[in-house]
């Protein structure tokens, strides 16, 4: 048991190569945006979008998305 925790936790992490990336881009799809996980999952908290809408939008961010 032992043996498979360190396989599965530390191995990997030492495996890691440093790497240099100027810029990482991400073209996502609608369920990368600030809506599609909370309309998969569950209503989020409030504010929930209000803040921007005026009615409950179901996302994580009120909507600007800065």
């Amino acid at each position: 048991m032992l043996l498979s925790h360190y396989i599965t936790t530390l191995s990997p992490a030492l495996a890691l190569e440093d790497s240099d990336f100027p810029a990482i881009f991400y073209f996502g799809d609608s369920n990368s945006d600030t809506g599609g996980m909370a309309a998969a999952i569950y209503r989020p908290p409030p504010p929930f979008g209000k803040t921007h809408f005026h009615t409950p939008a179901g996302r994580f961010s009120d909507g600007t998305g800065s």
